[in-house]
């Protein structure tokens, strides 16, 4: 273990507990909430898209080839599914990452596709994926905080989980 990846160790570890902390909560009712985000059109597509990713990543992590299966547009989420398959992910990432020489991190791993292009050292590949999952972080965030001010101005009650 050394201090580079540790410190990507640490930053994985920060991004999954953040989304985590938000998927985990959510209701149906928000599932269903718009969201302007490449990932799908409402919250529960974004999340589908974070636990596709999940397991993308996973199989890669593992050397096995993604699927291919592309679950963008799927509003079927279930929060709890998605929270185990983001700790999982979360986990064996942390795991990995934590273990790495930095040479090993300075390594540019074969190319997969929406996860590596084939060029790009693994640190600068983990980093772009902790950077991707943030925007699609700040996005539902933004739909959920929209929703719970135009029912705030409607006088209407917040939704709980």
């Amino acid at each position: 273990m050394t201090e580079r990846s540790t410190g990507i160790a640490s930053r994985v570890e920060q991004s999954y507990a953040d989304l985590i902390r938000v998927v985990s909560g959510l209701t149906a009712a928000e599932l269903a909430v718009t969201c302007d985000d490449h990932g799908g059109e409402t919250v529960g597509a974004v999340v589908a898209h974070l636990a596709d990713g999940a397991r993308q990543v996973l199989a890669w992590v593992s050397g096995s080839p993604p699927d291919g299966d592309d679950h963008h547009g799927h509003d079927h989420a279930d929060p709890a599914e998605v929270t185990a398959l983001l700790r999982q992910s979360a986990d064996t990432a942390i795991g990995l990452l934590g273990g790495l020489t930095d040479e090993q991190l300075q390594a540019v791993l074969p190319a997969a596709a929406g996860i590596a292009d084939g060029n790009t050292p693994l640190e600068q590949v983990v980093i772009n994926m902790l950077d991707h999952q943030a925007h699609h972080l700040a996005s539902i965030e933004q739909a959920l905080a929209g929703q719970a001010a135009e029912r705030t101005a409607a006088g209407l009650p917040q939704e709980t989980s």
